[in-house]
């Protein structure tokens, strides 16, 4: 919940400084300087929700139960999650954490794959492929870039039917971590 907020948030600030006039750029102080991100764009998330929610059939994050399309709900906290360590971290670090299972009960290599899949506008790689490829761009383009493909993933996800979490224990938890 908390990190739903803080994605949430940030989304807030973009708004208001998007109706200020400053368009869609961040400043971030760091210890080494200034670095400008870009955040969310409402019109590519818009342009890509068709996309994203193809992605969650053909990268396999969907299923079918009972006739009905449906998703395990820890995706959406794990695309939180990627979310949030975007925002607060790097893009490169959130691509390499999401490249391996770890404790998930989610498939974050699956989310990952769906993102670059909307950002391809359909191909689907490996993760080691999506690291390599991302290694090989502008940081700030890719970062904006998976942002988008994040928040139209995570909006995609409410046409799908949302599953309890497979482990009862972490139902209550709400990170779509497993023990």
């Amino acid at each position: 919940e908390i990190l739903i907020g803080l994605v949430g948030s940030e989304m807030c600030i973009r708004d208001s400084f998007h109706r200020q006039g400053l368009h869609k750029v961040q400043h971030h102080s760091h210890a080494c300087g200034t670095e400008r991100r870009r955040g969310m764009n409402k019109r590519v998330v818009d342009s890509w929700l068709s996309v994203a929610y193809n992605a969650i059939e053909k990268c396999g994050i969907s299923e079918m139960k009972d006739g009905v399309k449906c998703i395990q709900r820890t995706y959406r906290s794990q695309i939180s999650n990627f979310g949030a360590a975007v925002t607060m971290g790097s893009i490169k670090s959130a691509v390499a954490f999401f490249s391996q299972q770890g404790k998930a009960v989610a498939d974050r290599p699956k989310l990952l794959q769906a993102m670059y899949f909307i950002i391809s506008n359909g191909q689907i790689l490996t993760p080691d492929e999506i690291f390599k490829w991302l290694c090989s761009q502008d940081q700030s383009d890719v970062r904006e870039k998976f942002i988008n493909a994040s928040v139209a993933l995570k909006l995609a996800m409410n046409f799908y039917k949302l599953l309890p979490e497979k482990n009862s224990d972490n139902a209550q938890k709400g990170d779509g971590e497993s023990e």
